[in-house]
């Protein structure tokens, strides 16, 4: 089961609004074995998350964790989201 983490600075405000966005790109790739989790940035580090989807500040916060990620500007921009997922599952 894959799971994405949505980081944030809280695990609150934006990471929610992440969720939903990723939920959607999900749903228009028709993956449905996915966990999509809310997490601030230290509980992210022991997420065993394989995609984390955050701003740049975060990702590269985050960066030697060796996981893929997807930086985002648009928190609400599904379209971007699911073509970044499309590239990492097409590369593994």
């Amino acid at each position: 089961r894959m799971k994405i983490a949505c980081v944030c600075a809280m695990g609150l405000g934006s990471s929610l609004i992440l969720r939903m966005t990723v939920e959607t790109a999900l749903k228009q790739l028709h993956m449905k074995d996915v966990e999509v989790e809310v997490v601030d940035t230290s509980t992210a580090r022991g997420s065993q998350a394989d995609i984390i989807v955050s701003s740049h500040s975060f990702c590269e916060q985050l960066s030697d964790m060796g996981v893929a990620m997807i930086e985002v500007v648009n928190y609400t921009d599904a379209n971007y989201i699911k073509e970044q997922l499309q590239k990492i599952l097409s590369a593994q």
